[in-house]
């Protein structure tokens, strides 16, 4: 009907819209093979690129219509022409996992180190998006395993920072080099260690990654390398409360008492995140809960600050001070009474915390609640303390 239309009206299938955007790439895009068809045959521009330097065959690819793509290739497509981003059309056959097509792109000649302007090859696009066809087949073809973008990432780091422990394995296998750091200091390591929130299946996810951890560590990785922040793998497992790598982390000799750039230890950060399982390890091993990070901060303030009734529970029954102060000379229960944290808030007067205490401007917990007009506050410090008062009376 479409077509009748087309030829009725007389309509002209070689214009552009202002975004240089033809007919021909819109029929690609909603994967309509005769209207294709008709235009070609009517003589529509194949090599046709839209203002982003978009070719058909780019769109095909771009939006998974592998079918229609062979179709464009079969009818001549360019396959070695790059958008302006410098994005081939191999690029987006590797994101796509697209076996058959990478096949035939490699055997006529598109070259598989080409980059787009982050400087990724397909094999980057392959082992970010865990296209583990086209990761072996681009590894067959002899593709720089340890070729870096723009930010010293690898194919390694590619596939670890997005949860692909397959493809990861297999460039571990292939040699792939366990040491190299980004330009940010983060190495294949820190991202094995770490859980990419989010994932529907969290408990298998984090024993993958124990697995991923455990493989890079038996191939010679650092446990002990820290980024741009001072943080190592440990402190990434512990931020993102990762409990089996902690473990392993712990067992081959991670130093759980090392701080970062902030001064914070391993047990700040699973603190502020309230992740007591992963806390506890820390404990059991000897942590210091009352350790300051450079702005004073404990553990317990930054449990508190976050409203983690548990850790905050945990923390102090294991010896963490509840009238500690930072550099502030505010307590935990300062902060959990300005941020609003009932659950914290009662956890620390119940504990003991001092509500009338002041910091350093001489402001209690009952003023930091009110500086706002927090009326509620007030009366929760005020009813909290009273309880707990009779509760020790």
């Amino acid at each position: 009907m479409a077509i009748f239309l087309i030829q009725e009206q007389g309509a002209d299938i070689h214009t552009s819209d202002q975004d240089g955007v033809t007919p021909l790439h819109w029929a690609v895009k909603n994967s309509y093979e005769t209207m294709l068809k008709y235009f070609i045959a009517n003589g529509a521009n194949i090599q046709a690129a839209d203002q982003d330097g978009k070719t058909p065959l780019h769109w095909a690819l771009e939006h998974g219509r592998e079918e229609v793509a062979i179709l464009l290739i079969d009818y001549g497509a360019d396959i070695h022409t790059s958008g302006n981003e410098g994005v081939r059309p191999l690029h987006w056959a590797a994101k796509n996992n697209y076996e058959t097509i990478s096949k035939h792109f490699i055997a006529n000649g598109v070259s598989i180190q080409a980059v787009d302007e982050e400087k990724k090859t397909p094999l980057h696009w392959a082992s970010e998006y865990g296209s583990e066809a086209v990761v072996k087949l681009l590894i067959q073809a002899g593709a720089d395993i340890a070729g870096s973008d723009i930010n010293r990432q690898t194919p390694l780091h590619c596939a670890l920072r997005n949860g692909h422990e397959t493809v990861a394995k297999l460039l571990v296998e292939k040699n792939a080099d366990v040491h190299a750091s980004d330009i940010y200091g983060q190495t294949s390591l820190h991202w094995a260690s770490c859980f990419r929130r989010g994932l529907y299946d969290r408990w298998a996810s984090k024993n993958r990654r124990k697995e991923m951890t455990k493989l890079l560590v038996e191939k010679g990785a650092d446990i002990h390398s820290m980024n741009e922040d001072g943080q190592t793998p440990l402190h990434w497992a512990s931020l993102e409360g990762v409990e089996p790598v902690v473990r392993f982390l712990i067992r081959k000799g991670a130093n759980i008492r090392i701080s970062d750039t902030s001064g914070r230890t391993p047990l700040h950060l699973a603190a502020s995140e309230g992740f007591k399982a992963v806390a506890k390890l820390f404990v059991q091993k000897g942590a210091d809960v009352n350790f300051p990070d450079k702005d004073g901060q404990t553990p317990l303030h930054l449990a508190s600050l976050e409203n983690h009734e548990a850790m905050v529970i945990f923390l102090i029954e294991n010896g963490a001070d509840v009238h500690a102060r930072d550099k502030l000379g505010r307590t935990p229960l300062h902060w959990a009474s300005q941020r609003e944290n009932e659950a914290a808030v009662k956890a620390l007067i119940k504990k003991g915390a001092d509500i009338y205490a002041g910091d350093n401007c001489g402001q209690n917990s009952f003023e930091l609640a009110s500086r706002n007009g927090r009326k509620y506050w007030m009366r929760l410090l005020t009813r909290e303390s009273r309880s707990d008062n009779a509760t020790m009376g």
